[in-house]
């Protein structure tokens, strides 16, 4: 998936095996548009409830004020270094998130599972001010 954010625009691009969608979210007008590549279909939804949270709210959002408190003042956060990035490493009942100590990005999330299999998230590719127009365009 792909991000982008400018202005009150966010644009979302899923790519999958079977489907790639383009959503292109107005938060002025709380309109998104949903656009599939492969038919050429523009669809208008009508969604007041769609919002974008930043990534670091994502990865701690099942928590409330006063466990995020807790977790802050129990848990250790150690340092780790992630493809030669130094990273914070904070490590929570459900989850290890890296964190880039430069630029307090999230770089990894390791969700951990009951099963054996645990899912892991890798950020990549951050881009901070330097999206035009053009590439909030949904075409």
């Amino acid at each position: 998936m792909k991000l982008s954010h400018k202005d009150n625009l966010y644009k979302l691009e899923h790519q999958s095996d079977d489907n790639d969608l383009i959503f292109l979210y107005n938060a002025e007008t709380k309109q998104t548009q949903l656009y599939n590549p492969l038919t050429g279909d523009i669809e208008i939804i009508e969604d007041n409830d769609f919002t974008v949270q930043s990534p670091m709210y994502t990865l701690l959002s099942d928590y409330d004020r006063s466990e995020l408190t807790r977790l802050a003042l129990t848990k250790w956060i150690s340092t780790e270094n992630i493809d030669n990035v130094k990273c914070y490493k904070i490590e929570t009942e459900n989850r290890i998130i890296w964190v880039d100590k430069e630029t307090k990005l999230p770089k990894k999330i390791k969700f951990l599972q009951s099963s054996n299999d645990d899912s892991i998230i890798v950020f990549s590719n951050w881009n901070i001010d330097n999206l035009t127009d053009n590439d909030m365009k949904l075409l």
